[in-house]
């Protein structure tokens, strides 16, 4: 696989699944990367919605990604991410694959609860 269809790749199923995880937070009172998402002055790594107050955590990934490239007929490249399985399935024919990881965080803000 080019590097430039591997950016691709990976680039794209992030913005899909935040997308994807934006439209079940709103359902559930909570935001992913909102718009009014500001830094606390007072302490770099605080984040909080400038509208609300609302604090957000910061979700950090660092996922393992191992890009396949079967020897077969398709001989199609592909992307896949391997969570907890380990291993490889044995098949007919050859295969290049190689891992890489990727790192990037995203803010949540929790849904909240009224004290009464």
């Amino acid at each position: 696989m080019k590097l430039e269809d591997f950016i691709y790749e990976s680039i794209t199923q992030i913005i899909s699944g935040v997308r994807k995880a934006q439209d079940f937070a709103s359902q559930n009172e909570a935001m992913i990367n909102p718009a009014s998402l500001r830094q606390s002055q007072s302490s770099g790594n605080i984040y909080y919605d400038d509208d609300t107050y609302r604090p957000a955590q910061i979700i950090d990934f660092d996922v393992s990604v191992s890009t396949r490239e079967d020897g077969e007929t398709s001989g199609k490249a592909g992307v896949f991410v391997s969570v907890l399985k380990l291993g490889v399935e044995a098949k007919e024919g050859t295969q290049n694959l190689i891992s890489n990881r990727l790192k990037f965080s995203v803010p949540l803000m929790l849904p909240t609860q009224n004290n009464k």
